[in-house]
């Protein structure tokens, strides 16, 4: 599959000079039709000439605008230069046959596929043009030494120009792969750098928040001082979180993050994972609702990446969740799947914003505070543990959806 794929994209980098070959063809085509006003010898029927130019001008425009067949671009390619080749057979028999001036143009289909086909399509299309010349000699009583020499004068012509694409394209490959590296390069830098200084502002941001927690627990503070250093408490654990999915994508990207998986009673999992949310949506007046399904729900699991990614989805909720709205939290089963589903009274984004929210650096218009890393990060974190996760809208509102394979015991090694 990989070698078929290959070929695809190698034979694709002929394009270019397909166009060239294009550009040639529209040239001699204008040329011929000049050239034909002058009083030659033989006589050329220009009846004839100007029908044969106009129907292959009008099936080529067919071919491309109205057709439309299932085939790749080298073999549309083939089958309009070999229409070509017997359109420019039948033109130069109306221009003198085997003494027409217009020979020459033969070359024009054999470069197009040499340009920008396959080999074996090279080889097919000089067979029926050599076969094409040879009949004409048979049609005019001449010998077969000057089409012969034609024939070998062309196949040297298509064979240098197939060799030069090829040594263009060599080139190209090269330069392109040059500049693929370096920006793997780049993009490798970058990915360290982000990792290095998130690393050392997470020591800074955990001693800030551990003063504000003694400042918050120890109970002399007047009103106003507590509410602020609440403030700075709730603003620190949103740069704490940032910080979190910044370090989590570096490792996966990288490709150096570890699952410690265990077993996890979900119910029991949200109930505390809510409960520790419960001060951040009191303080947006907005009911934060845990629907609790009948059955036991024990999933295998990363307990810290996986509460990371229920706490990024219920964070993403409250943002956008107006006052006085209402934040729902639900699982079941489905399948050999567990769903988790993560819903809001939002209705204010777009089908095609919803459609990006779990893109990196993402946010919606007049929504800056949504998407960003937190839902790339949940997303990246749910495929390293086998699951996936999608967003849609519905009557109620906006509604993330997290799933994970449901293991046994038996299968699962911790």
């Amino acid at each position: 599959m990989k070698k078929k794929k290959d070929q695809i994209e190698s034979k694709e980098l002929f394009l270019p000079f397909g166009r060239v070959v294009e550009i040639f063809t529209a040239l001699a085509l204008v040329t011929s039709l000049l050239l034909i006003q002058l009083p030659l010898e033989p006589k050329p029927e220009r009846t004839v000439i100007y029908a044969l130019i106009f129907f292959g001008a009008l099936a080529n425009f067919l071919w491309v605008r109205v057709v439309r067949l299932p085939l790749s671009k080298i073999t549309s390619n083939f089958l309009q230069s070999f229409f070509s080749l017997f359109l420019i057979f039948l033109i130069i028999q109306a221009s003198g046959g085997v003494n027409s001036y217009f020979n020459i143009l033969y070359i024009l289909p054999n470069l197009s596929v040499a340009f920008f086909g396959s080999a074996s399509f090279m080889l097919v299309m000089f067979g029926a043009t050599s076969i094409l010349i040879f009949a004409q000699a048979t049609i005019a009583g001449a010998t077969y030494g000057l089409s012969a020499i034609f024939a070998w004068s062309l196949i040297l012509i298509v064979l240098y120009g197939r060799f030069m694409t090829g040594k263009l394209v060599a080139i190209r490959q090269k330069t392109e792969g040059q500049k693929i590296e370096k920006l793997k390069n780049i993009s490798q830098l970058k990915d360290e750098f982000v990792y290095v200084v998130s690393h050392e502002l997470r020591a800074p941001i955990t001693a800030i928040r551990g003063y504000l927690d003694l400042m918050l627990t120890g109970g002399n503070l007047t009103g106003e001082q507590e509410a602020a250093a609440r403030e700075a408490f709730q603003k620190s654990e949103i740069l704490k979180n940032l910080i979190d999915d910044l370090l989590d994508i570096s490792r996966i990207e990288r490709g150096v993050l570890q699952l410690n998986n265990e077993r996890i009673d979900l119910p029991s999992f949200i109930q505390d994972l809510a409960k520790s949310l419960q001060a951040i949506f009191k303080s947006k007046n907005i009911e934060l609702k845990i629907e609790t399904p009948d059955g036991q729900f024990e999933i295998f699991a990363d307990r810290q990446r996986l509460g990371e990614v229920v706490k990024n989805l219920l964070d993403a909720q409250a943002k956008i969740t107006p006052a006085f709205g209402q934040v729902k939290i639900s699982w079941r089963k489905k399948g050999i799947q567990i769903w988790i589903e993560v819903g809001g009274s939002s209705h204010d984004l777009k089908a095609d914003e919803v459609s990006h929210l779990f893109e990196k650096f993402y946010q919606p218009e007049g929504k800056e505070n949504l998407g960003g890393l937190e839902l790339f990060a949940a997303k990246k974190l749910l495929e390293k543990m086998g699951g996936e996760i999608w967003a849609k809208t519905t009557p109620q509102g906006l509604v993330f959806t997290s799933s994970l394979p449901l293991r046994s015991l038996e299968t699962v090694e911790i």
